[in-house]
């Protein structure tokens, strides 16, 4: 956070408080914060953090580059991601059955970082400290957590599959909410050209979270976008009425 305040010339203070962050280990890549306003605003999106916190699912102010060209021509969305089969209603229990992404621990007691988690939320679902959980991984400060990046976690508190029910119910709670007022209308597929990163990407969709973006390309290695690659942009919807 001291970095980002210092690039931004926004005290760190501030920074948290107009973007609704509890503190620095809510923090992860893919971010976008709010630089300017007396006060932070609702999240746009709805989206809820393990109560009683709030995440703000938000695209990164670092590794920004050249913006993206034009979107090809509109093609079919991916195989198990229908455009209204992706809707689940709000108050939603359970996951949507086309969300890819694996949520699970694996045998050695890690997971891989996936969009809209933080440390924050690892420390809450595990009930430690956070500072147990950057001394564990090896982290140094207060840096965010990179999408794909594996985290090793502790049992100690909280068995495993309660961890990963709790983990579960937040990606639904997320996903139910934001469905209530959005569609997926249909799919584009964008070429990446040199300079393009996750934050212009997400930058140019408006209405496009990171965590959805990662649904529709669960193979892509968004620290790693290579000109020529193929994305999946989900064209979204705003359903919520004037």
């Amino acid at each position: 956070m001291a970095s980002i305040a210092a690039d931004t010339g926004v005290e760190a203070g501030a920074l948290m408080a107009l973007n609704a962050i509890p503190g620095p280990d809510y923090l992860y890549q893919g971010q976008r914060l709010k630089l300017f306003g007396a006060a932070p605003d609702p999240d746009p999106l709805g989206r809820e953090a393990l109560e009683p916190r709030e995440d703000a699912e938000l695209p990164a102010l670092a590794g920004a580059g050249a913006g993206p060209e034009p979107v090809a021509a509109l093609t079919a969305p991916p195989e198990g991601l229908q455009p209204e089969g992706a809707q689940p209603a709000a108050g939603a229990s359970s996951l949507d059955p086309a969300d890819p992404v694996d949520y699970s621990v694996d045998a050695e007691g890690s997971i891989r970082v996936v969009a809209a988690e933080t440390l924050g939320h690892y420390a809450d679902w595990l009930e430690m400290p956070a500072a147990h959980l950057r001394s564990l991984n090896h982290l140094r400060g207060r840096t965010p957590l990179v999408l794909g990046r594996r985290i090793r976690l502790d049992f100690a508190a909280v068995p495993r599959s309660q961890f990963e029910q709790r983990r579960r119910d937040y990606h639904a709670r997320l996903q139910a909410a934001y469905f209530a007022s959005h569609r997926i209308d249909g799919t584009q597929v964008y070429i990446v050209r040199r300079g393009d990163s996750l934050w212009s990407i997400t930058q140019r969709e408006e209405m496009l979270p990171v965590w959805l973006l990662q649904q529709y390309n669960p193979d892509q290695d968004f620290n790693d976008l290579r000109p020529g690659s193929q994305i999946s942009l989900p064209q979204v919807e705003d359903i919520s009425g004037p």
